[in-house]
């Protein structure tokens, strides 16, 4: 009679009592039938009841229902269950696969290689299950993962044994995928004559099976590029500088920095929780991120680049400016930072004091300042070369092209390095009428030494248009 204090019983329970049953009385069929219609279900709620059996059974008969339970589930190609039994070892080679996917997407790439290594094989505890549809994935995300840990001459054969295998398997998708990642391994470490081959078989690949080779071709043109090159993009679609269609939308073309190299994973991780701890104001744990995500990559520049931005903020100016100039020796004129490391090489030598340094990066480091605030800042520094440029910007940007064009005449006698005037010149060929005159703004800017390379790409783009 006092039944109803007990509450409503819940829907997954109710599945799971008659799971129970079935397994207990032997239905093997029946239990099947019922893990094929519940089976996102049971997945959900395993966990829960592996943890919390019910009082009202007993422990050994549980613990064998659920073992049927999750052995059914795996003839129906889910395995979570059952390496949960298992304590989380993978129960079968597709959940080791799976589980390595889980651990890749999570950086957690050593680890994945202990879970993939046992599979190597003969696939878990001597099984063979399959060994023709596997082995080409576990070789490939172990190449994959010992890449991503520096460890480059085991990337190197797994990578090659992946790709043979797959070919041998007619996986065309793998095959290219395996491929590529050897073109990028070799790349990596140098070794551009390997590197250009692998993008060669990479081409052949395609074209037997009459696939776009357009990329392909690309790498084997731009493997020997500097560590530092200027790319185009046209609506969205990345191409090199002299590939620009001559028909292509010049408001559609914009220019940006590419690598010689790929970043690898776990450096842009640290890179990434070093800026959200910029973004804390956390300078100091900044740093640190920065300083392993150069420890990792040793070609990478965009976390010498950051580690010299924390340094700034951090008044340790001598320190930045030998960051600035180890990112120039690794990647020439990246970024800003021939600027930066001007802005470093004064801020050291007390020519500028700190709050003016902040206040420029306000100004042009982010979201476009307002007129009146951009106004206000040069009027306490009206001989700073950059705040008189982000003012011509944003005159520029409201229509204001006279007063503009005036800034950018007052800032560039004043700008103190090459990568500034060049993007002073660049904007200023932007608000003059005459034809002549622009072209002689842009000309002046590709006789620079040390210009902006995104500005000089730029700058050649226009010419080539005026052409």
């Amino acid at each position: 009679m006092f039944g109803f204090l007990k509450g409503p019983v819940k829907e997954s329970d109710k599945t799971r009592d008659q799971l129970m049953l079935l397994a207990e009385r032997g239905l093997d069929v029946e239990l099947g039938e019922l893990c094929r219609q519940k089976k996102a279900e049971i997945v959900e709620e395993f966990a829960d009841w592996q943890a919390n059996p019910p009082k009202s059974k007993g422990a050994q008969k549980y613990a064998e229902g659920l073992l049927a339970v999750a052995q059914k589930l795996a003839e129906l190609g889910e395995d979570r269950p059952l390496d949960m039994l298992n304590e989380g070892k993978p129960s079968s080679w597709r959940s080791g696969l799976r589980q390595a996917t889980e651990l890749m997407s999570e950086l957690q790439f050593a680890e994945a290689v202990k879970v993939l290594e046992p599979f190597l094989v003969t696939g878990y505890n001597g099984a063979q299950e399959g060994a023709d549809q596997y082995q080409g994935i576990t070789v490939g995300k172990l190449g994959v993962c010992e890449f991503e840990l520096g460890h480059f001459d085991k990337a190197d054969a797994h990578l090659r044994k992946a790709a043979a295998l797959c070919q041998s398997q007619k996986d065309w998708d793998s095959v290219y995928s395996y491929l590529d990642k050897l073109y990028e391994l070799e790349r990596y470490r140098g070794k551009l004559d390997v590197a250009q081959a692998h993008a060669v078989a990479l081409g052949n690949a395609l074209r037997s099976q009459g696939k776009d080779t357009s990329q392909a071709d690309s790498k084997v043109l731009t493997v020997q590029a500097p560590s530092v090159r200027v790319v185009a993009s046209v609506q969205g679609t990345q191409r090199e500088v002299d590939q620009i269609p001559a028909d292509a939308d010049p408001a559609q073309v914009s220019f940006s920095l590419a690598r010689n190299r790929p970043t690898l994973a776990l450096a842009a991780a640290q890179n990434a929780q070093g800026r959200q701890a910029v973004e804390r104001g956390d300078y100091n744990a900044a740093l640190e991120y920065f300083s392993k995500a150069a420890q990792i990559d040793a070609y990478e520049p965009k976390s010498r680049y950051l580690a010299g931005q924390a340094l700034l903020h951090l008044k340790r100016y001598s320190e930045a400016s030998a960051s600035y100039k180890q990112l120039e020796r690794l990647a020439p004129g990246w970024g800003q930072v021939r600027h930066d490391m001007w802005l470093a090489q004064e801020l050291a030598a007390s020519r500028i004091p700190h709050e003016l340094w902040l206040l420029e990066l306000e100004l042009l480091g982010g979201t476009p300042p307002s007129l009146e605030r951009v106004q206000a800042a040069v009027s306490h520094y009206p001989q700073h070369a950059p705040l008189l440029y982000a003012q011509g910007c944003v005159l520029q940007a409201t229509g204001q092209i006279n007063e503009a064009s005036q800034a950018y005449q007052t800032a560039l006698p004043l700008a103190g390095n090459e990568d500034l005037k060049s993007r002073i010149l660049l904007a200023a060929s932007q608000v003059i009428a005459r034809p002549e005159v622009r072209k002689q703004i842009l000309e002046h800017l590709l006789s620079l030494k040390q210009p902006n390379l995104v500005a000089a790409a730029t700058a050649r783009y226009w010419l080539r248009l005026k052409a």
